[in-house]
C-alpha cells in the first residue's frame, strides 16, 4: 500500500467490486466509445470475482472513496507459453486526474505483473478518454507504440 498526498494506492478485493463497477459506470458515461452500447454490473461483479483471485485489482483512493482503479491479468501469449500483462480498464476519475495518481496506479500493476512473472506488459487505449494525454504517459513510462486498434459499427 502506497499513500501520499490523501491518496492511497493499494491491491483491491471482492468487496471493492461494487464500488468499481460504480466508477466504471462514470467511465461507460464518459467515453465516447461506449456510452452508447450496454452496460451490465452483474457481468462486471463476475468478472471482477475473476480477477480479484488473481490480485489484478488495483485501487486509489482518496479520503476512503475509491477514485482510480486498474484492472488486469495476466495470462499466456496465445502463440506460446510466456507470460503477458494486459489491463480490462485503467481510468480515474476527472476531479483527480492530472497529478502522479496514473503513474502510482501503473507502477503497482507492474510490480505485480513482473512477480507474477510476465515478460511483457500489454496497455491499450480503447475508451477514447483523453487518448493523446494516456498515450504521453505510457511513452513516459517506457512503453511503445506497436500498433494501432480500428473500430467499425456494424448498425445492430
Amino acid at each position: 500500500m502506497l499513500k501520499t498526498k490523501g491518496y492511497t494506492i493499494r491491491v483491491g478485493d471482492t468487496d471493492d467490486i461494487p464500488s468499481m463497477i460504480k466508477l466504471g459506470k462514470r467511465l461507460h458515461e464518459e467515453s465516447p466509445r461506449f456510452m452508447g452500447m450496454d452496460y451490465s454490473e452483474d457481468k462486471l461483479f463476475d468478472l471482477g470475482k475473476v480477477v480479484a483471485e488473481q490480485g489484478g485489482l488495483f485501487i486509489a483512493e482518496y479520503q476512503g472513496k475509491i477514485v482510480g482503479m486498474l484492472v488486469g491479468f495476466v495470462s499466456e501469449h496465445f502463440f506460446g507459453h510466456d507470460l503477458m500483462a494486459s489491463d480490462l480498464t485503467f481510468y480515474i476519475d476527472k476531479e483527480h486526474r492530472g497529478g502522479t495518481l496514473g503513474v502510482r496506479l501503473m507502477r503497482q500493476f507492474e510490480a505485480w505483473a513482473k512477480c507474477m512473472g510476465a515478460r511483457v506488459i500489454s496497455l491499450g487505449i480503447s475508451t477514447e478518454i483523453d487518448a493523446k494525454r494516456t498515450g504521453e504517459l505510457y511513452l513516459r513510462m517506457g512503453y511503445r507504440v506497436t500498433g494501432e486498434m480500428f473500430v467499425k459499427e456494424t448498425g445492430l
